[in-house]
């Protein structure tokens, strides 16, 4: 009775986390061996199952770029002396050459084996957040765009805040005013850039 339920637990928590839209993979590190969901092997281009493969293989699919840092993650995480959470954002490179951003949480659990405390299982959840990623990459594009046009504008640009303070200027504006830009991102007052009887 303790097993069916301990397996009914299991099976409810992975349909939440797949309504989640999280991709998931139990690791056995007495055998090396990860058992992936189906989506995992689908994101990873191993197939449409889920399945066990080696850790390698899953290792083998981050990023280049990202891959040495992932790494030294996970040797910190499977260090018995510390709490066995990760929490990282990485790459991941497919066969195919699609590359996806990956929030990935990883929780490793402990036991002592042959009179050490080693790694002994690990769940871990992903999502695909390259949508998101992709999003914020263009929005950041634009502000910069944005900024650009304004900084370099031939009309003096400005604005204040309710308390009277300049939170934004153009260099023409900054200019007139004999003010550097250190100066300006001080948030100055009419007082400061003008003098008292004119700001009155």
């Amino acid at each position: 009775e303790g097993e069916a339920r301990a397996e009914a637990d299991r099976l409810k928590l992975e349909m939440a986390m797949q309504a989640a839209g999280l991709v998931t993979a139990e690791i056995d590190y007495r055998t090396d061996q990860n058992h992936i969901s189906g989506e995992l092997a689908r994101l990873m281009e191993l197939g449409d199952e889920p399945m066990t493969v080696p850790r390698q293989v899953i290792f083998d699919r981050i990023h280049p770029a990202d891959r040495e840092r992932y790494l030294d993650a996970i040797r910190r995480t499977l260090d018995p002396a510390g709490s066995g959470h990760l929490s990282i954002r990485v790459r991941t490179l497919a066969p195919s050459g699609t590359v996806r951003w990956m929030d990935i949480v990883l929780q490793v659990t402990f036991a002592m084996i042959d009179g050490q405390m080693r790694p002994d299982r690990g769940i871990c959840a992903a999502a695909d957040v390259t949508a998101q990623m992709i999003a914020q990459q263009k929005a950041r594009a634009a502000q910069r765009m944005t900024e650009a046009v304004i900084e370099n504008a031939g009309a003096l640009v400005y604005a204040k805040d309710l308390d009277g303070h300049f939170i934004l200027s153009n260099n023409a504006w900054r200019r007139l005013h004999g003010l550097t830009p250190e100066q300006a991102a001080r948030q100055v007052t009419d007082v400061q850039v003008f003098g008292a009887e004119v700001a009155a």
